[in-house]
């Protein structure tokens, strides 16, 4: 018993020690050395409060209660340390919150068109509301359907094990989440119209259709999004920036439910997502004279993309450096620090960051075939 704990004890310490790598992976090792170290100190109680034990009796017993005075207060200013840490992360978290919700008010007090662009009543504006959320949910599963039933891919190694993958369902802080984003959205959707409809540098007519203003405005917009997004999301996974903003979406370590997944991010995040697709846009526009169906497809091929990096089916394609891949999507979930980028793994490459798929390891897949 004694040196099951040691072993153990010795194994969590040497895991704490790396904890700076991430905090979300060390809050398991952290508490399992702990644990351990707790262990050991109630062994050592229970041994030297024996009657038979040689540390009960003689000079020896002043000593070993020192030590066990000396482990019991280690351990209680390591879990008041982590304590202390949390509930500073989580009033960092809810200064954050406070400073984002005080300087969203302030904008829209100083311009509150900016959520209606197109001057809707009140009941037009929440019936469009209501109409697109029925539309994403609609196309959501249309999406999981022409995978699934049309084109027949097939699901992920991981997810053909016979074993269930970590699940966690949805808590009120992810309704909470997925309602201000689908606020969201639906400004994004009203301001991109908007633009399209009103800006002279847009080509709506059918007979300007070309192929600069349409593959060449795609592959543009699909590589601008990537530059701008990779880098973005590099940041949000720096150490005093995960707990605060990153850290929620990577609750889900496989992904399954397509665009409830993808949508289940901090607004901040989710804020930071639709500036890069703006970016995108305005890019193809100013150097390639985007068609307006050009960015309408644009929109629609990386939403469904977006729900597609978020489910357990494994589908890839890529062309010109562009390399789409679920897969890809699925190991940065599971190891949080590799594929920042989502179409285009230039950014990963240069920074390192890119990791290549790893399925089920060959123990689990001995097992399986057993």
């Amino acid at each position: 018993f004694f040196f099951i704990f040691v072993i153990a004890f010795v194994a969590g310490a040497a895991a704490l020690r790396c904890r700076s790598v991430h905090p979300a992976v060390a809050q398991v090792p952290a508490r399992f050395a702990h644990a351990a170290f707790s262990a050991c100190a109630l062994f050592d109680i229970l041994s030297a409060t024996g009657a038979n034990h040689p540390l009960s009796q003689g000079r020896n017993s002043k000593y070993h209660e020192n030590t066990i005075a000396s482990r019991t207060n280690r351990l209680a200013f390591g879990t008041r340390k982590m304590t202390d840490r949390r509930a500073q992360q989580q009033r960092m978290s809810r200064l954050l919150d406070g400073c984002t919700v005080c300087a969203v008010s302030a904008f829209l007090y100083h311009d509150p068109t900016w959520v209606n662009p197109w001057s809707l009543t009140p009941l037009q504006w929440l019936v469009g509301f209501v109409l697109i959320r029925g539309a994403i949910t609609v196309y959501d599963h249309l999406v999981i359907f022409l995978v699934d039933s049309c084109f027949h891919s097939k699901p992920l190694p991981t997810r053909t094990t016979g074993k269930p993958v970590r699940y966690v369902d949805l808590d009120r802080t992810s309704y909470l989440f997925l309602s201000i984003n689908s606020l969201n959205e639906w400004v994004f959707v009203q301001r991109l119209c908007h633009y399209l409809w009103h800006s002279e540098a847009i080509p709506k007519a059918l007979d300007d259709i070309g192929w600069a203003n349409t593959l060449a405005a795609l592959y543009v917009m699909f590589v601008v999004l990537d530059v701008c997004y990779a880098p973005c999301h590099h940041i949000l996974h720096l150490p005093s920036m995960y707990p605060l903003i990153h850290k929620h979406h990577h609750r889900q370590h496989f992904p399954t439910r397509g665009y409830l997944d993808a949508g289940n991010e901090h607004p901040i995040e989710h804020l930071i997502g639709t500036l890069c697709t703006w970016a995108a846009v305005l890019a193809a526009a100013h150097t390639t004279g985007a068609h307006a169906v050009t960015i309408f497809l644009f929109f629609n091929i990386h939403a469904a993309l977006a729900m597609l990096n978020h489910s357990p089916y494994d589908v890839e394609f890529g062309a010109l450096g562009i390399r789409y891949s679920v897969a890809n999507h699925e190991m940065h979930h599971r190891k949080f620090t590799v594929n920042y980028a989502q179409y285009c793994m230039w950014y990963d490459h240069a920074a390192r960051t890119y990791a290549d798929y790893e399925g089920p390891s060959e123990k689990s897949q001995i097992k399986k075939a057993a």
